[in-house]
């Protein structure tokens, strides 16, 4: 639901979103994809409340943003099954985590063709502490046609309940991701009816997380910070507009290295390679 009340130098805008999964697995297959389990049940229900209440306000060249969001998460879990060496049963338990962050953003517009956008966001979360992001993106305009531009923004993604708290694959020791992208590009309209924008990015993440075996012999996986990631690439859109029609198209190629502490069996590699 939104709700919206606009003046003559802006807007004032609510947004508050719910979203309700629920998951129920079963596994008495006559395929065993364990040794080690004849069946398993097992049960899972997530609940994310999202609420949001922003303001712009334009006074000739300058547009402020302010802004302020809240997102709690809740999840209920139960684990049973059975086999060789009996019954195991975990839960059922819940978990609850929640985040409040406000946020601004300053823009400028100048007559020169010159723009500049600067923005910050202070996260306050319930696990892990207070953290900070920001985003810096100047643009020019070389003429009506032809724009230069250059974003650099930080970013911050704690771990889902699920990824903390599945019965069988959760890690409650995980940290969050944290991450640094830079982009530069151009557009430009060659013709009345064609864009072009072409665009060289580069990412660099920390304490990537991802779900990997650490135990092959036992079949046991679970969600770990294991890498930190390095992309980097190009990207190019191309739009034709022809009467009511328009055809767009896109092109992106990506490469990178990923630095682990574990092996692709999940074994780890030892302290010369642990995480900087």
């Amino acid at each position: 639901m939104g709700l919206n009340w606009k003046h003559e130098h802006g807007q004032l805008q609510f947004n508050y979103n719910f979203n309700y999964i629920e998951r129920n697995y079963i596994d008495d297959s006559v395929y065993k994809s364990s040794p080690y389990l004849d069946y398993s049940n097992s049960g899972y229900i997530g609940r994310t409340h999202f609420a949001e209440i922003y303001h712009t306000q334009r006074l000739m060249n300058w547009e402020l943003l302010t802004g302020f969001d809240y997102r709690a998460h809740n999840t209920y879990q139960r684990y049973f099954s059975t086999g060789p060496f009996g019954d195991y049963e975990m839960g059922p338990w819940t978990a609850m985590m929640h985040q409040y962050s406000p946020y601004a953003s300053l823009m400028l517009k100048t007559t020169t063709g010159f723009n500049i956008e600067i923005g910050g966001r202070l996260n306050f979360h319930s696990e892990y502490g207070n953290n900070f992001t920001y985003n810096i993106n100047p643009s020019y305009r070389i003429n009506p046609r032809t724009q230069l531009f250059i974003n650099y923004y930080t970013a911050f993604k704690a771990p889902t309940l699920y990824q903390l708290f599945d019965p069988q694959a959760g890690n409650t020791g995980l940290d969050p991701e944290k991450g640094k992208i830079a982009e530069t590009g151009i557009s430009f309209s060659p013709a009345k009816d064609l864009d072009i924008r072409v665009v060289g990015f580069g990412r660099r993440s920390n304490n990537t997380i991802e779900y990997i075996t650490i135990d092959p012999i036992n079949y046991i996986s679970q969600y770990r910070n294991i890498a930190r990631q390095e992309n980097y690439g190009v990207e190019l859109e191309v739009a034709y507009k022809y009467e009511k029609w328009t055809l767009r198209g896109n092109y992106a190629f990506t490469d990178g290295k990923t630095r682990s502490a574990y092996d692709g069996t999940g074994a780890s590699l030892g302290k010369r390679y642990q995480l900087l």
